[in-house]
């Protein structure tokens, strides 16, 4: 239980930090893990040499680069056919991202990065292609887990109208813990323990 209340603190920290990170782009798109990388309490996290952590920015530039042009083309479309365009450029730029960021970190490092991304995820971790397939989720718990985050969904719809700051917070945090713990209750010991690998400790910086 205290594992997952830290978990949940975690959850609502990164997200604030990864809105924080998307204001001070400078007009670049943060694709992969480039976002978490950028931050400065994840570079303490990984223990990131200077030399590490002047790669990133310049990685999240080239890449923003090389897709300058496909980007420029999303503006000029709409619905489902940018939708479809985004998503498209979403994955050739993460993947470029991620290959970049792990020839100038180390393994260990890449995997707490990823790691922390699962933490940030949150309950939507669980609908993941990737998450599903190291879980060896069945087609019932995926069902469920559906059923799940529709339920989380409507619950941070009601949070976001609240006025009160601190009500909201409560109210999001409360909604994180219910979905996460229905989502963990559908594991099998077996499931849960490849949940850990994927999650790792709690990350507790800022």
């Amino acid at each position: 239980m205290r594992t997952l209340c830290r978990l949940v603190l975690t959850f609502l920290a990164l997200s604030l930090a990864a809105d924080a990170a998307l204001s001070q782009a400078a007009g670049s798109k943060l694709f992969g893990l480039s976002g978490l990388a950028r931050q400065k309490g994840v570079q303490d996290e990984l223990k990131m040499t200077k030399k590490q952590a002047d790669a990133v920015p310049k990685i999240i530039k080239d890449v923003n680069a090389r897709f300058k042009d496909d980007l420029a083309e999303l503006e000029e479309l709409k619905g489902a056919e940018r939708f479809k365009k985004q998503s498209e450029i979403s994955k050739a730029a993460g993947e470029e991202t991620d290959k970049a960021l792990a020839a100038v970190l180390s393994a260990d490092q890449m995997t707490r990065l990823k790691q922390i991304q699962v933490q940030q995820r949150g309950p939507y971790a669980f609908s993941e292609a990737d998450v599903v397939e190291a879980l060896k989720l069945s087609k019932d718990q995926q069902k469920k887990v559906r059923e799940i985050e529709a339920e989380y969904q409507k619950a941070l719809g009601e949070a976001s109208k609240l006025t009160d700051a601190n009500e909201r917070t409560k109210k999001v945090a409360a909604a994180i813990k219910d979905a996460l713990d229905k989502d963990l209750a559908l594991l099998t010991d077996e499931q849960k323990k490849a949940w850990k690998t994927l999650t790792g400790d709690p990350y507790k910086g800022k």
